[in-house]
């Protein structure tokens, strides 16, 4: 299946369900477990159930955040 949408129109879209964390990644907010520091002093994101850890961006990296700290608390 081929999406022609844009990112930004998606993100909107399904606000409620994915969270921009790169301008190339939106991640699915049920699957995210934690972000962490890494040695170089970038951050990243821990998925639930995947060994991978994906970049978040300076720029999203607020926003990431914002939300893992009000789902944490909730």
């Amino acid at each position: 299946l081929l999406i022609t949408d844009s990112l930004a129109s998606l993100e909107q879209e399904f606000a409620n369900y994915f969270i921009r964390i790169h301008r190339k990644f939106l991640v699915a907010k049920n699957a995210i477990k934690a972000i962490e520091r890494t040695a170089a002093g970038k951050w990243q994101l821990v998925l639930i159930s995947c060994p991978d850890k994906l970049k978040i961006s300076r720029r999203q990296l607020a926003v990431v955040r914002k939300w893992i700290n009000a789902y944490a608390s909730s």
